[in-house]
């Protein structure tokens, strides 16, 4: 069809006689016998103004579908993005530690499951979200843990061939893996959740996102796959190619930083996981040994090869999960080794060493994290942001590089590591425990603290800051509302994790909090006095001289 048109614009009157619109067709449906046939040029201008009119339509089709779908998942946040998973049993999968892919939370502990479809009578004015990065490989330190235990492994099979069968594949392991990189399935993971939040807040993604990283290379190229899709840019291109966020936020020592504080450091660490790993490694490294040949008696023996150890089971449980991350979810051999108890039992040890370094457990974490939640608030009230913490005054206090409402974009996107996560929600005082966890166990089955439905893999934390009407029905009669809520519209603050709506336990929000994970802003600000009020900064941390470092 286009070498007609090309032929027609020559001004020739040599048209395909096939062409049911020009020429005289075989069906006879269109054709034409007059000896003053209509012009080429008439007939021109009326194959333009059907394709004309023909796109047009087509164009307020698609207008008209976007506002109406616009308007859905403004109250839904239905979207049909799915993000990669892992090719296991979900109680292997979501067990993996640090190492866990991100995967729909339905709730927390004993508190029930929380819509989180936008009320009746609300909308989402602000979006303020918390990113981990996407899949990596292990890091330095847990590469060479890796390679001592496999060749352990090897030393053990050099000697002796595995007892048990299933340990076959250990002959011919190889270890390959790059030390700390993004993976493919980590890229693929961050550059459709820039999309679910796009689609997700359609009329906010409209003024688009600021986005800020720390400057560690797998969370920056992170940051840089969520820009690419919340900006619906296609998938497969060069990562060289990728636009850098809007503001990169360099790390080290010294240097103010909300998403990577380096500024304060607890005096004393203490290590509650190997409690535990001492009490639950023992049993499942003797399994171990007798399936690879080794028998008790031969412990301490000149000849005998080392025996794997409590800590090389957590090694090798780990490299289940790194495994699959870089086999683009793919389920490697070392998954099957383990049963459900032995995965339990090694998910607590995880979740133990971070509650207790960077959660509550820590003196310090509240105090680490405080900085980041002043900047939320400056976020959520349109108001600068109150000097304390990790907090970079340089770059805080100038619009450029730390914009405000209603100057800004609608949606924040910061992007860190899941350490710095851990004391920002220490910071924040949501999922916490009644009681501190035992290191000696057992594992609470109904623990808040649980780093694989916190800080997984390309896990996001959202804050929504709502606008509510005052009408009846857009709360449930059940709940009480605030007898201090204002009359007209009020807004509130609500706390989503990778899918699931936080339960807000604070007294101060009332029983809106616990059943629809909302506060009303006042009440939330109340609950965040610890921060806005310093964090014990200099009680907690090092004292400097007063200059900024950032």
């Amino acid at each position: 069809m286009s070498g007609d048109l090309e032929e027609l614009g020559d001004g020739r009157d040599n048209y395909d006689e096939t062409d049911p619109l020009l020429g005289r067709g075989t069906s006879g449906t269109i054709s034409y016998h007059s000896s003053k046939g209509p012009s080429w040029r008439n007939l021109l201008w009326w194959r333009i103004k059907v394709v004309f009119l023909s796109t047009l339509f087509a164009l307020l089709l698609q207008l008209l579908w976007f506002n109406v779908i616009s308007r859905a998942w403004g109250n839904s946040r239905t979207t049909t993005i799915l993000l990669p998973s892992y090719n296991m049993s979900n109680y292997v999968a979501r067990r993996l530690g640090v190492a866990t892919p991100r995967y729909p939370v339905k709730n927390f502990g004993t508190y029930s499951s929380i819509s989180s479809s936008v009320p009746d009578g609300c909308s989402v004015t602000l979006v303020s979200t918390l990113q981990r990065h996407g899949a990596r490989n292990p890091t330095s330190r847990e590469l060479n843990l890796i390679v001592q235990t496999l060749n352990k492994i090897k030393s053990i099979a050099s000697h002796r061939p595995p007892v048990d069968p299933s340990f076959a594949f250990i002959s011919s392991y190889d270890i390959r893996f790059g030390a700390e990189s993004l993976v493919p399935f980590g890229r693929k993971q961050t550059y459709l959740i820039g999309q679910l939040i796009a689609t997700t807040y359609p009329n906010l993604a409209r003024s688009g996102v600021f986005i800020r990283s720390i400057t560690r290379d797998r969370v920056a190229e992170s940051s840089r796959w969520f820009k690419q899709g919340f900006n619906a840019q296609p998938f497969a291109v060069k990562k060289t190619t990728l636009v850098d966020p809007d503001q990169l936020l360099a790390i080290g020592p010294g240097l103010n930083n909300t998403l990577s504080v380096t500024t304060c450091h607890e005096a004393k660490l203490t290590r509650p996981e190997l409690q535990w790993l001492s009490v639950y490694g023992p049993p499942i490294a003797e399994r171990l040994n007798i399936a690879l040949g080794l028998n008790p008696e031969d412990s301490g023996q000149n000849l005998s090869p080392a025996r794997l150890n409590s800590l090389d089971v957590m090694v090798l449980m780990t490299l289940c999960g790194y495994e699959a991350a870089r086999d683009n979810g793919e389920k490697g051999p070392w998954c099957d080794v383990f049963s459900k108890e032995e995965w339990e039992a090694n998910e607590y040890f995880h979740d133990l060493k971070k509650y207790y370094r960077y959660g509550p457990g820590s003196l310090v974490s509240r105090t680490q994290g405080s900085g980041w939640v002043n900047e939320l608030v400056a976020r959520l009230t349109s108001t600068p942001v109150r000097y304390a913490g990790a907090i970079n005054f340089t770059l805080d206090s100038n619009p450029e590089t730390f914009p405000l409402p209603p100057k800004s974009p609608k949606i924040f996107a910061d992007f860190t590591s899941d350490n710095d996560i851990y004391r920002i929600f220490s910071a924040l005082g949501i999922l916490r425990e009644d009681n501190h966890l035992n290191p000696n166990g057992p594992p609470p089955k109904d623990r808040l603290f649980n780093i694989a439905k916190m800080a997984p893999f390309a896990g996001t934390f959202v804050v929504e800051k709502l606008t509510c009407s005052a009408h009846p029905h857009s709360i449930p009669k059940r709940v009480q509302v605030p007898l201090n809520a204002s009359v007209g519209n009020r807004d509130y603050v609500r706390m989503i994790l990778n899918d699931a709506v936080v339960p807000l336990s604070w007294k101060e929000c009332g029983d809106l909090g616990l059943e629809m994970g909302l506060c009303e802003m006042d009440a939330f600000l109340e609950t965040q006095k610890f921060s806005l009020s310093g964090g014990e900064w200099d009680r907690w941390c090092a004292v400097s001289d007063g200059q900024d470092t950032g």
